[in-house]
């Protein structure tokens, strides 16, 4: 079954999304969950150290971005596919 996502959905992130899902597979899930927090983690420590950005606005935006994954478990509890839904592809 082909990786879809809303068509109002960034195709980059999906495809990110899509990545990590195929590098992800097979592994534990507490083992992804660490993964994906790990990289969330590194990922605003580097937006946040390239942008001149001091610690506490860091952790701001890490607080902004935890609260997105919340809002996000909550859309997506039971979200099914949709007929609008586009296949991700890769580059």
């Amino acid at each position: 079954m082909p990786i879809t996502h809303d068509p109002d959905f960034s195709p980059s992130i999906a495809q990110l999304v899509a990545a990590f899902n195929c590098c992800a597979d097979g592994h534990a899930m507490t083992d992804v969950i660490e993964a994906a927090a790990n990289m969330l983690s590194a990922a605003l420590h580097n937006y946040g150290a390239a942008s001149g950005m001091t610690r506490d606005e860091v952790m701001e935006l890490a607080q902004e971005a935890c609260r997105g994954v919340i809002a996000n478990v909550q859309i997506n509890w039971e979200r099914q596919r949709q007929a609008t839904d586009v296949e991700v592809r890769s580059n």
